[in-house]
């Protein structure tokens, strides 16, 4: 956990996982699925991705896209990304304004529904996205709407 907060398994992300995740974004195919293939071959066998990390690594893509978009090859890319996007620790690099933290429960809403069946995408669910939300957004509120069993069948942000 020591090693997760001051930053070193992010450290191992690099600009090319980045731009190879920005060009995944770019085609609406982020999941966990494609962040985890991508990053957890960068990881030290023994570390695990966790919910957190995925939900962190998707915040980095979002933050880098406008590069992206504006430098679509890898070398122009590499040059202009801010490493600082990249290396940090987990729990205190990002603060999500209020246009990001909407931007990015839709697009997460949007995955979910995308992806449904695929049992393999769920290292992360709605809720666990909607509180990590709100607590890096601090404008951010969610509610989830529950029928007369309990059950959430709609979510309103």
């Amino acid at each position: 956990m020591a090693k997760e907060r001051a930053g070193v398994y992010n450290k191992n992300i690099g600009s090319s996982a980045i731009f190879t995740l920005c060009k995944i974004a770019k085609r609406k195919r982020l999941n966990n699925t494609s962040i985890r293939s991508v990053v957890q071959p960068m990881m030290p066998s023994q570390k695990e991705l966790t919910y957190r990390n995925i939900f962190y690594i998707h915040v980095k893509v979002n933050k880098c896209l406008p590069i992206y978009e504006k430098h679509p090859k890898y070398e122009a890319f590499a040059k202009i990304m801010d490493d600082n996007v990249i290396i940090g620790g987990c729990d205190d690099e990002f603060e999500i304004d209020d246009d990001q933290a909407t931007q990015l429960a839709t697009d997460l809403w949007l995955q979910v529904l995308r992806y449904k069946h695929d049992n393999d995408d769920s290292i992360i669910n709605i809720q666990q996205c909607m509180e990590l939300i709100a607590r890096n957004a601090r404008g951010f509120i969610h509610a989830f709407a529950l029928d007369e069993n309990g059950k959430a069948n709609g979510l309103v942000w």
